[in-house]
């Protein structure tokens, strides 16, 4: 089981991790609501 406390959505492919971003704005984190 893995507990993952960062605010940013994080998706592990054969052990890789891969941050969820937007196409356009590849730097920028993504905008949730709710998240501050």
């Amino acid at each position: 089981i893995l507990t993952d406390l960062r605010e940013e959505a994080v998706v592990y492919i054969n052990g890789t991790p891969f941050v969820l971003r937007e196409l356009n704005k590849p730097v920028e984190t993504l905008k949730h609501v709710g998240i501050t």
